[in-house]
């Protein structure tokens, strides 16, 4: 479970880790050094501030980050969320469904999936497997990044479990990936797992109002989605009311690609 509220004893933990003073962190974050020591005793802000995601990538690494913000310890692998530097969530992007950007795409080929799901049709047990990528993490907030490739474990599933909870026939390149950050509560939680619906396995067209896995620009974002029918802006929705949408023009959807619509989320317990 989650515990946000306790960032501020997570940044003494690992601040005192690496041997780094609370007058560094203060002069880095432009805070007095006496609100580092009340935010590491469990007083002022309930959350990270925000703009710390960003302050703090000069003194700790991306993993080390989300631990300070979300209590989660993220293991060996690709870490992909949102953040204000580049990051390479193209790796996974480009590993579930290759080009596929909004104006379009090309189709996954379910013989492309996992050993695993071969070996599943071949048994007739009515079973499917579905890639978990244990180490990705679509943005609902703030961020990280990492050089190396996805990693995903294969997860089997009865079928009519899926067509029951998800109402579809077609599983090829279903996929679950995590969420982290706010800025899609109370409709998606950080920390809850996303199973997530290649956007070619809909005929790659924007179901208006869904909530997508989209990378923009090297930034992997869960967002809800909006298009203007008239104008064709698209527009970035943040279930979170305090949390800016972000507005996308003709020019700017060059650089997106949407990755599937989130069919299902569940909370890890």
């Amino acid at each position: 479970m989650n515990n946000p509220e306790k960032w501020g004893e997570r940044l003494r933990e690992l601040r005192e880790e690496k041997e780094i003073t609370q007058q560094t962190i203060a002069q880095t974050v432009d805070k007095d050094v006496t609100q580092i020591s009340r935010y590491e005793r469990g007083g002022g802000a309930q959350k990270m501030p925000k703009s710390f995601r960003r302050e703090l990538q000069g003194l700790f690494t991306p993993k080390e980050i989300i631990y300070i913000e979300t209590g989660e310890r993220v293991s060996n692998g690709a870490v992909f969320t949102m953040n204000d530097t580049k990051n390479n969530g193209a790796n996974y992007a480009n590993q579930i469904n290759g080009d596929a950007h909004i104006g379009g795409g090309t189709m996954m080929a379910e013989e492309d999936a996992t050993g695993m799901l071969k070996t599943l049709k071949k048994s007739g047990t009515g079973m499917v497997a579905m890639d978990y990528f244990g180490d990705v993490y679509a943005s609902a907030g703030g961020g990280a990044y990492n050089e190396e490739a996805a990693i995903s474990t294969p997860i089997a599933f009865e079928r009519s479990f899926l067509r029951s909870h998800f109402g579809l026939e077609q599983f090829a390149g279903m996929h679950i990936i995590n969420a982290t950050g706010d800025s899609m509560s109370p409709t998606i939680m950080s920390g809850e797992l996303l199973f997530v619906n290649p956007f070619e396995n809909e005929g790659s067209r924007i179901h208006d109002g869904a909530i997508y896995v989209i990378m923009c620009s090297d930034v992997l974002l869960v967002k809800r989605v909006r298009r203007n029918p008239i104008t064709k802006v698209m527009r970035l929705i943040s279930d979170n009311v305090d949390v800016d949408d972000i507005e996308l023009g003709e020019d700017d959807m060059d650089s997106c690609k949407v990755i599937g619509r989130v069919i299902g989320h569940f909370e890890k317990l």
